[in-house]
């Protein structure tokens, strides 16, 4: 057979291992092997060199010059193909060729291997999860005065109903802003820790802003509430410190504005936020597998943003029905479409306010998130996914005040 015969057979043979090699960058990076795809890095540009010394230049690749100028040429394609493969990986653009020709201008490690293929995940993971709900707007503006007076006011037994109950006595500032019993009156009580920061409040999201006065809870009417207030000596001089130029701001609207600003300063921060905020090392690999599993199991489309919740609301048993004798939305609109529709809960310090769900019928967290799955998603989860995610779901447990 003549030289001729031979060539198609070859060329045939040289696209076919190109065409291999190409494959195997994808599923290399895909699988996060780095190793791969700096192999058949490699390979390619080997395969690349032959095709171009044979076809274009028509060289006889058996000769020593050939040999250096395969390798000038090898050398080229690797620096180029640098440029491609971390596209690949993390889909970062092509800029990357200048750090590969520098790196290997200084004569440091092929910087493919150097690069980390979780760095892609978790700059998309910040991308997904930094932000927060949108809020209503609050012109309330904050002084030291007037948060002081809120504080005071959120401890202020006098102007309950019965007169022995607070703000704090079911919101407890050292209990991460609720109680720790299923239900006070019919539903579980929301912490106060963050709720500012939520699109709603209360679990039928009937109410904006932290500045709502809640008569609802235990206290007085307005009218009574203002009386109490002006009866006792104290405050009248810290409401007029409080809001300056007011003859009269003892009123209604004032204590709401008073309780809301406290409220505005009740904040954690957690490891979690630490994470978003461009630590990666903040949240350990289990931590991490965890959020994972978060994301892969499904949580992730009701248990958005920073708070993981707060931010919209939705339908108890969307998938599955489930059986609760509160319908939620619908015991204030009465309209059929609002039944067991629950604001969605922000899962900030979650693993310090149990019990959970509305009714509070729930105190293991891992057993919250099994029902989770079953009601709510379509996809099945395991134990060992539940405990996965319990790792994580710790790690949004942020640290209280001392004073």
């Amino acid at each position: 057979m003549s030289d001729h015969e031979h060539k198609p057979r070859n060329y045939v043979k040289i696209w076919s291992i190109l065409l291999v090699l190409l494959v195997i960058s994808i599923l290399g990076p895909t699988l996060e092997i780095q190793v791969v795809t700096l192999i058949t890095a490699f390979g390619i540009a080997i395969a690349k060199a032959y095709l171009v010394a044979k076809n274009f230049m028509h060289l006889d690749v058996e000769k020593p010059v050939v040999h250096y100028l395969l390798a000038v040429a090898l050398a080229f394609m690797v620096l180029m193909f640098s440029g491609v493969a971390p596209d690949v990986m993390n889909h970062e653009g092509t800029g990357w060729t200048n750090v590969a020709a520098k790196a290997a201008v200084r004569g440091e490690a092929y910087p493919l291997v150097k690069k980390d293929p979780g760095a892609q995940w978790y700059k998309d993971t910040v991308t997904n999860f930094n932000f927060y709900p949108p809020t209503p707007p609050s012109d309330n503006g904050l002084t030291e005065a007037k948060i002081a007076l809120g504080g005071r006011l959120y401890g202020e037994k006098r102007i309950a109903k019965d007169g022995k109950a607070s703000c704090s006595s079911c919101h407890s500032l050292e209990n991460y802003g609720q109680d720790g019993v299923a239900t006070a009156g019919k539903r579980n009580t929301p912490s106060t820790f963050n709720a500012f920061r939520q699109y709603k409040l209360f679990w039928d999201y009937r109410t904006d802003t932290v500045e709502s006065l809640p008569s609802e809870h235990g206290l007085k009417g307005e009218a009574d509430v203002v009386a109490t207030l002006a009866g006792i000596e104290e405050y009248a001089s810290e409401f007029k410190a409080a809001f300056p130029g007011e003859s009269d701001p003892i009123t209604p609207k004032n204590v709401g504005l008073a309780l809301g600003a406290f409220q505005r300063t009740l904040v954690t921060k957690s490891r979690w936020d630490e994470f978003l905020d461009g630590n990666p090392e903040a949240l350990s690999k289990a931590e991490q597998k965890g959020l994972r599993t978060f994301v892969t199991a499904g949580c992730m489309a009701c248990h958005a943003g920073r708070l993981l919740g707060g931010h919209t609301q939705q339908k108890l048993g969307l998938i599955k029905p489930y059986e609760s004798t509160d319908l939620g939305r619908y015991e204030v609109t009465k309209n059929d479409i609002d039944k067991l529709m629950f604001k969605i809960p922000s899962l900030s310090n979650v693993e310090k306010t149990a019990p959970y769900y509305h009714d509070g019928s729930i105190s293991s967290l891992k057993e919250v998130v099994l029902l989770m799955a079953e009601f709510q998603t379509a996809v099945p989860m395991t134990e060992e996914q539940a405990d996965e995610i319990v790792t994580f779901l710790k790690s949004l447990t942020g640290e209280l005040k001392k004073d």
